[in-house]
C-alpha cells in the first residue's frame, strides 16, 4: 500500500490496471478498431472495475 498525500494506492491493483491498459492499447494499435473516445471509455472501465474488486 502506497500513501500519496491522503490517497492510498494498492500497488498490486495499480500494476494490474497498467497491464490491462497496455494490452488494450497494443491491440488497438494493431487494429485501429476503437476511436479515441472509445479508448478513454475502455480505460475508465478498467480502472473502475479494478477499484471495485476485492481480493
Amino acid at each position: 500500500m502506497l500513501d500519496v498525500g491522503n490517497i492510498s494506492l494498492n500497488s498490486k491493483k495499480l500494476d494490474r490496471m497498467k497491464v490491462s491498459i497496455l494490452e488494450i492499447e497494443q491491440q488497438n494499435l494493431k487494429t485501429r478498431e476503437k476511436s479515441n473516445d472509445a479508448m478513454v471509455d475502455a480505460i475508465r472501465k478498467i480502472v473502475i472495475d479494478e477499484v471495485n474488486k476485492s481480493y
